[in-house]
């Protein structure tokens, strides 16, 4: 980038990390991250929710659930508060390689989740086999809690 004029910034990151995700490679996108993480020029613009949200949105779909975990890891101890979007990346990696239980737990630990986030918590109980729980999420929903929309409801 700088060889062409363009001094990254957050935006830049953010711009280039999400075509990636879009162009579907999510390898790229992770490389990218990590190489500014560590560049101790740029170090300082990638600590932010949205980048860390788009790198574990990327690990979700290279199927690396534990390189997800670290960078909440990395999150926290830079201060960086994940928020809605950061926990269903979380869920939809952990759900991807088999850690329905673990994703059932970062779902109730949001203060809020929307209907998107039970979308995905529905998911992880039947696919551990606790069609019990989801259904009483869908109970909730049907009882006046009312996160899920129609459409939610039918994926």
């Amino acid at each position: 980038m700088e060889s062409y004029g363009i001094n990254p910034n957050t935006m830049t990151y953010s711009l280039l990390m999400n075509g990636l995700i879009k162009a579907d490679k999510p390898a790229a996108c992770l490389t990218l991250f990590e190489a500014a993480n560590v560049d101790e020029r740029t170090s300082s613009l990638t600590e932010n929710v949205r980048l860390y949200t788009t790198a574990i949105t990327a690990a979700a779909m290279v199927g690396d659930n534990e390189r997800a975990l670290g960078f909440i890891a990395r999150m926290t101890q830079a201060g960086i508060k994940p928020n809605l979007k950061t926990f269903t990346a979380l869920m939809n990696a952990l759900i991807a390689s088999g850690k329905t239980k673990l994703a059932v737990d970062v779902f109730n630990k949001m203060d809020e989740p929307d209907g998107f986030a039970i979308t995905l918590a529905i998911r992880a109980h039947c696919d551990a086999g606790n069609f019990a729980s989801a259904a009483a999420l869908l109970t909730e929903q049907r009882d006046g809690y009312k996160a899920m929309s129609g459409r939610d409801i039918m994926t």
